[in-house]
């Protein structure tokens, strides 16, 4: 949201088993590998002091930059929207082409609808 008071980069993804965040000039990421994990049993017993069971991960971080040759991506795609206005040629990115990425969205709008 452009109204909050400190920024978050462009994309910030969270899942299950790590999160991605940044723009579209640069990508990090990291995640924990479950299946390399020894066995974790649940203990159902209280903790002193009323504290927090915690564990600590050996997490995997990667990252991307984009070439510094990389095209910038919002020139490249309003000059296609005037290619399409203006000279008659055909759509790059076509409705049909965008049909999964409008169900996803329409789908998290529905699991979460104050947003």
């Amino acid at each position: 949201s452009k109204s909050c008071a400190y920024p978050q980069p462009m994309w910030q993804v969270m899942g299950t088993a790590g999160g991605l965040m940044g723009s579209q000039g640069a990508l990090s990421w990291k995640y924990v590998d479950f299946s390399k994990l020894p066995p974790r049993p649940v203990d159902k017993t209280p903790t002193p002091d009323r504290s927090y069971n915690s564990e600590t991960y050996d997490w995997q971080e990667e990252s991307w930059t984009a070439p510094d040759d990389q095209p910038n991506t919002y020139k490249c795609f309003y000059a296609d929207v005037y290619k399409t206005l203006q000279e008659n040629a055909p759509l790059v990115i076509t409705p049909e082409s965008i049909k999964r990425q409008i169900a996803l969205l329409e789908k998290c709008r529905n699991l979460s609808p104050n947003i």
